[in-house]
């Protein structure tokens, strides 16, 4: 019997990453790789799932709906630990939370604690009744694919990825971060 399990390697993490950029240059390719690392790395009580596409009214959050929801298991998506927001590169480092502010505090109204990703930065936030008390964040590497429009960034014709890793050893010590940081986001 083959035995399956959610554990990625950051060579298996990356190529996925470079294929999505290269190939599949929208979001949504990155839901499924975020979801996989998520699952990986936290314990076996919690549960991931994409409710990106679900009315808000059936999941109760007043301004928009994460794209990922970490739920404990047996609880119902009324009651997330944690949720996930998934933006695809590039996005520009002094802008993706203000542009974002109020889908941020939307969502600590819900839950204390939201990841922003791109998959290539992860961002940490931590906060109550709304109120962010504290960031952190690490960052893989960067991404110097910055098209004049979304529409670009879909029809352009690319043969390599933008994504630009951290060198191997720097890399491996964010890999390692992240991973812990993943592992430990929930308690």
């Amino acid at each position: 019997m083959l035995d399956l399990n959610y554990i990625l390697s950051s060579d298996y993490y990356k190529k996925e990453l470079e294929r999505i950029d290269r190939d599949n240059s929208v979001e949504q390719g990155l839901y499924f790789i975020i979801q996989s690392l998520l699952r990986s790395t936290i314990e076996e009580k919690y549960w991931v799932t994409d409710i990106s596409t679900r009315s808000k009214k059936h999941i109760g959050f007043s301004k928009s709906v994460p794209d990922l929801t970490i739920l404990e298991d047996g609880k119902t998506l009324f009651n997330p630990i944690a949720v996930a927001e998934i933006k695809y590169f590039p996005w520009s480092k002094k802008e993706y939370l203000t542009n974002n502010e109020r889908q941020v505090k939307s969502y600590l109204k819900q839950v204390d604690k939201v990841i922003y990703t791109n998959g290539i930065e992860w961002i940490f936030l931590y906060g109550k009744g709304g109120s962010l008390e504290r960031k952190e964040s690490i960052c893989l590497g960067n991404d110097r694919n910055t098209p004049e429009s979304y529409y670009e960034c879909i029809n352009k014709k690319k043969l390599l990825s933008q994504i630009h890793w951290k060198n191997e050893s720097d890399f491996k010590v964010s890999w390692d971060d992240l991973i812990c940081k993943l592992g430990a986001f929930l308690k």
